[in-house]
């Protein structure tokens, strides 16, 4: 899996080199939610959700089949002007045949209501490849490599660099320590 993340970065070109990709990122597909989110709920809440429609890719390759479960996480809420509105991602959508889980995010990050039925419009954040028959799921790397050409807009933040000579710490001489020495005075005697 490795392996196959790191030749995603480069793209399509990648994906050839690990399979035929037979889905790309940022394919729509449509969940249904199958409970009801109360206002009561607390982030880091999980709810059942289901596939609509049957995920195909290229080529007729089947991904996933309509009514494949995943699960709905309420990262957050908010309420205002009295509605409440969550704040969801989706989770857990397996792929045919052991390929693994495809990442999904909402097209929509915030929602205000949650009920059974409700349509939830997602996307694919990863390549779906084909490999000898099997499907296997490609994350992309979340950067460019050091090969790619940089974004246009990029300025970079001008830093000063620190001399690799350092100033030498200088002694200061020593001042001699006062010493002891006899008066020439007499001491008082005492009487």
């Amino acid at each position: 899996m490795f392996c196959a993340t790191v030749l995603a970065a480069s793209g399509v070109a990648a994906l050839a080199q690990t399979g035929q990709p037979v889905l790309s990122v940022g394919s729509q597909l449509t969940f249904i939610s199958e409970e009801t989110v109360d206002a009561r709920v607390a982030p880091g809440g999980v709810f059942r959700v289901h596939l609509r429609d049957s995920l195909i890719g290229s080529g007729g390759v089947h991904i996933a089949d309509a009514g494949a479960r995943a699960h709905l996480v309420i990262v957050d809420k908010s309420t205002r002007d009295g509605v409440t509105h969550y704040t969801i991602a989706l989770r857990d959508l397996a792929v045919i045949g052991g390929g693994g889980e495809l990442p999904v995010t909402p097209v929509a990050d915030t929602i205000d209501t949650i009920m059974t039925g409700t349509m939830i419009s997602a996307r694919t954040t990863a390549f779906v490849a084909s490999e000898n028959g099997r499907l296997r799921v490609v994350i992309p790397l979340p950067f460019k490599l050091s090969n790619d050409a940089p974004q246009a807009g990029y300025t970079p933040i001008p830093f000063r660099t620190v001399s690799p000579v350092l100033p030498r710490a200088t002694r200061k001489p020593a001042t001699p320590a006062p010493t002891v020495s006899p008066s020439a005075e007499p001491s008082p005697q005492p009487s």
